[in-house]
């Protein structure tokens, strides 16, 4: 094993017991890796990269002006950075891409539960989830009062780090308001997430947003008004497979022809006195939780 931290690999190695032979060499995210066997071809495997890394490359190498949302069963907010930072606010830091002489750091914090926080209270109110998300942007523009959601579902991550933060309302409400409430505990996860980064110091001046929950323009449009940046969204929200296509073909030795990101959309931070009450309220009650 070759871990990318000298002085820190051997002492995670001793401190979980594990030794040192029985584990692959750590190795670059370009291959070659051999081939894969599909339909009596052998296809060369060129990449091996995680889903948030390679979103990040989905419309070429990440701009370091701008932070990457990709909002789908979990929300993940990735800062580009030119280089690796001692300052992290308990947010991770990440290795993006590493391939030959390459290497490429990012900032990022999680929210556990995005879609999976949704369908679960769609579970638990006994919605049908295809009529539930089909109205769910609408409802986000008519709940205008819903309660508050502390958001436990798959624990709080990065800059929390709370594994078994229990998730609970806070205020009365019917099905629709608590899942605006749930999208609200989504966006202001994320606030909380960006005001960690160090966004004046690299100038970034937009959010850019993919994955499946960027389809709604109320989760948007909330975003925009709590980091106060523009959010930019693409009209085409799949950005893990396109960012891993777009990094083998570039291994591969090309990477002509692939789009640059036009946003379909992009929605300017305008004012929300309710919205900023709502978090403001829930932020003191999410911090009276994490001090019990």
């Amino acid at each position: 094993m070759e871990p990318a931290h000298g002085r820190l690999g051997p002492w995670l190695l001793e401190r979980f017991g594990i030794p040192r032979d029985i584990l692959p060499r750590a190795a670059d995210d370009c291959g070659p890796f051999g081939h894969l066997a599909l339909d009596g071809e052998r296809v060369p495997l060129a990449l091996c990269t995680g889903d948030q890394a390679a979103a990040l490359f989905a419309w070429g190498p990440p701009p370091g002006d701008e932070v990457e949302v990709n909002a789908g069963t979990g929300a993940f907010a990735s800062l580009a950075l030119a280089a690796p930072r001692a300052e992290r606010h308990g947010l991770l830091l990440s290795v993006i891409h590493r391939c030959r002489d390459e290497v490429r750091h990012a900032l990022e914090g999680t929210v556990n539960g995005a879609a999976s926080a949704l369908d679960r209270v769609m579970a638990d109110e006994g919605l049908d989830p295809g009529t539930a998300w089909a109205r769910l942007d609408r409802w986000l523009d008519e709940e205008t009062t819903p309660p508050l959601f502390l958001n436990g579902v798959g624990g709080l991550g990065a800059p929390f780090w709370r594994p078994g933060f229990p998730s609970r309302f806070i205020g009365g409400g019917n099905a629709p308001a608590r899942l605006v409430a749930v999208v609200e505990s989504i966006v202001f996860l994320l606030g909380e997430i960006l005001e960690r980064m160090p966004l004046a110091e690299h100038g970034v001046r937009r959010i850019r947003i993919s994955g499946g929950l960027a389809a709604l323009d109320g989760l948007c449009r909330r975003l925009a008004a709590v980091s106060g940046l523009p959010v930019a969204r693409a009209r085409q929200c799949e950005a893990t497979a396109q960012g891993a296509a777009r990094l083998a073909a570039a291994v591969a030795g090309g990477d002509g022809g692939w789009p640059e990101f036009h946003p379909e959309r992009v929605f300017t931070p305008e004012p929300d006195p309710g919205l900023e009450r709502r978090r403001e309220a829930w932020r003191e009650a999410l911090h009276r939780a994490l001090e019990r």
